[in-house]
Parts: C-alpha cells; structure tokens; sequence
C-alpha cells in the first residue's frame, strides 16, 4: 500500500499513513478533523556513467545532428571508452603483475 502523508489544519500535526489507493479521508485523533493532504516533493538523482542522454548528448546538441554526424559522434565516443577501458585494463595487469611478485 502507498504512503500518504497528511495534516491536521487544526492541530498542525504531521503524519504519514498507510492506507489503499481508494481510500477515504482520514480524521485526527486528537480534534477529529479532516486531515489534508500534503504533497512532498520527489527526491532528485542525477545519472552516473556513460548511456545518458544527460550525460552523453544533452551539450551537443545531438537532435539536431545528421545521421553522419550522430554515427561520428557515437564512434568517437566509443574511441574514448575503448582507450579508457585499455588503460584501465593495462593498469590492472600491471598491478597484478606487481602483486605476483
């Protein structure tokens, strides 16, 4: 079942409830009101890691672009997590390596 939270316009109290989708509106216990529902904003997040649209496309304008220019894009993008992902690959063999001896 969904949270809700709600307020007493009375009391100010706060509460978060447990109730069904098709439920009634609740009553405070303390003065009997009807409580109001009170609407909290969503937690933000921002996406880490290459895929993207804020991450990979949004700076260049990558609706805008031709076919050409997205395929050149997308192939230097790839260029540079290849040559990243062999440094970092080069680099954990030779940690290996080191840690063999």
């Amino acid at each position: 079942m969904p949270l809700y939270d709600y307020s007493c316009p009375e009391c100010k109290d706060v509460k978060e409830l447990d109730l069904p989708m098709d439920h009634n509106k609740p009553v405070c216990n303390h003065c009997n009101c009807v409580l109001s529902r009170v609407f909290t904003r969503a937690p933000s997040f921002k996406f880490v890691g290459a895929g993207f649209y804020s991450n990979d496309y949004k700076e260049t304008n990558y609706d805008r672009m031709t076919m050409d220019q997205r395929d050149s894009h997308d192939s230097e993008q790839a260029d540079q997590l290849d040559e990243r992902y062999s440094a970092e690959e080069k680099a954990f063999k030779e940690k290996i390596k080191d840690d063999l001896r």
